[in-house]
């Protein structure tokens, strides 16, 4: 025997609509998934992932410990090639340009936004402070936004 809803779809929408509503979010936690959502959505084009060394690394290696991750982003012809390295993220923008190299991570506590101008080579670092999940975004001098995907944790971080 099968649950109503299994069969009805206006049946499984009234559970879920009943689901919600006994679930539904402490009033003081809205303005932290909302900030959560504004990150997620905030107004950048999404860089495409061409290189993952972690990728590279695991194929067909049952090993864990592959130590120094490298990653490439770019858009048209931007990029921001990157490493995560004991609890740091050292890189550079390709072509270097003037702009800010900001370093995203949702946390508990809401958003933790790190920010760096990159010097005249490109080149920028940022220490990790939370293991959380991350994005690099490059907003250039004239506001255009540029960010990689979300980049899972936990990662190493600096004491």
């Amino acid at each position: 025997m099968t649950a109503a809803w299994f069969e009805n779809d206006d049946q499984l929408l009234e559970e879920l609509a009943l689901a919600r509503a006994e679930t539904a979010p402490d009033p003081s936690q809205v303005e932290l998934i909302m900030v959560g959502y504004d990150m997620v959505m905030a107004d950048s084009l999404e860089a495409a992932l061409l290189h993952d060394s972690a990728i590279d690394a695991t194929a067909g290696v049952r090993s864990e410990s592959i130590g120094a991750r490298m990653m490439t982003f770019a858009l048209g012809e931007l990029s921001f090639e990157f490493e995560l390295l004991a609890g740091r993220v050292v890189g550079y923008l390709s072509p270097p340009q003037d702009g800010k190299m900001l370093l995203e991570q949702p946390t508990i506590t809401g958003p933790s936004v790190e920010e760096v101008t990159p010097d005249d080579l490109g080149s920028f670092e940022f220490a990790m402070r939370h293991p959380a999940t991350f994005r690099l975004r490059f907003v250039d001098a004239g506001g255009r936004s540029v960010a990689t995907g979300w980049i899972d944790g936990p990662h190493e971080t600096l004491g």
